[in-house]
């Protein structure tokens, strides 16, 4: 849940960068996601929150396809020479 986010920011920011992932992870996922389920599974019957869980996963398993690195480490590292470790007998 935290190493995008983490390799995102400066190492000063990496505490906040977590905490703040998961906090609105928690916030939405722990608090607003049972009274919207709640609400839909009074609405349009018990089987809604599965529904909305498998969309959610859809959904997440589609956007995870768009993410780049954006670590600056990463980004604008040279290319690694090939180092031959074979050993020569």
């Amino acid at each position: 849940m935290s190493v995008i986010s983490v390799e995102s920011v400066p190492l000063q920011y990496a505490g906040l960068a977590i905490g703040l992932t998961i906090g609105i992870g928690e916030l939405i996922g722990g608090f607003l996601n049972p009274m919207v389920n709640g609400a839909l599974a009074d609405m349009f019957g018990i089987q809604t929150p599965l529904y909305v869980a498998a969309a959610a996963g859809a959904l997440a398993f589609l956007l995870c396809f768009l993410y780049k690195e954006t670590a600056p480490a990463k980004v604008q590292s040279s290319p690694k020479q090939d180092v031959d470790t074979s050993v020569r007998v």
